[in-house]
């Protein structure tokens, strides 16, 4: 099984988005995106939503989510595309944050956790799509991450099934909130050893905030992290059984 997660900043990058998609949709089993965008044209240029992913991709079902701030109206989609002959017993959502909670600040828009149970072989396992809050700049602890990375623990935790946990954390190496994820898994950016997710251009000192956590019941045959720049982060790839 092969899976790529990216955050694809709203399609900003349009073009080397689609061809990145057109590059690896016969290899990739699974894709878990972030930030898709909720519309096709945001300040008069053209954004790549999940319905153009979806019709690009073709050989996928789409499991998506909205999550928006209220009073912003913004509004992206939480996106599994899960090729068609992978037999998915069930897909739903967990709310991290509560969708009534409005601010005068984007960045309290709130979150849910995406997940497929997918039966590979009589086999099932459970697939994990997260995109953590964004508070600016800095991914360090705050109360609201704590909760956060407990309600996804506690989650995970229920599942006594092989899992994988993806997507964009938006947290620091080293914080609480990414120990209380760690625990009973595998950080395969640390173990791995890389030291960015993003690409060139990002100007930033930390470079990390994309992940992906295995337990130590699934095989990875490869883990890495792509060189196509076709957002604000770079896309992760697993190769694993």
């Amino acid at each position: 099984m092969k899976l790529i997660t990216l955050n694809i900043w709203r399609g900003k990058m349009r073009q080397p988005l689609l061809d990145f998609l057109e590059k690896y949709k016969d290899e990739i089993d699974i894709f878990c995106f972030q930030e898709i965008p909720g519309a096709e044209i945001e300040d008069g240029k053209p954004l790549l939503t999940y319905r153009q992913i979806q019709d690009l991709l073709g050989n996928f079902t789409n499991y998506s989510k909205d999550y928006f701030a209220t009073k912003h109206g913004f509004r992206d989609d939480l996106g599994i595309f899960v090729r068609k002959d992978i037999k998915v017993e069930i897909s739903g959502e967990i709310q991290l944050h509560d969708p009534s909670i409005g601010s005068d600040t984007i960045e309290q828009n709130w979150r849910d956790l995406g997940y497929v149970i997918l039966n590979i072989n009589s086999k099932k396992y459970l697939m994990a799509n997260f995109h953590g809050l964004w508070d600016g700049p800095s991914k360090s602890d705050d109360p609201r991450r704590l909760e956060q990375s407990s309600k996804v623990k506690n989650f995970l935790d229920q599942h006594g099934i092989p899992k994988i946990l993806a997507g964009d954390f938006n947290l620091w190496p080293g914080t609480e909130s990414l120990k209380i994820l760690e625990k009973g898994m595998v950080d395969l950016i640390d173990k791995y050893n890389f030291n960015s997710t993003r690409p060139p251009f990002f100007d930033f000192p930390n470079k990390y905030s994309d992940y992906v956590f295995v337990s130590p019941d699934i095989k990875v045959n490869d883990f890495k992290v792509l060189s196509d720049v076709v957002s604000d982060h770079l896309a992760l790839y697993l190769d694993y059984e």
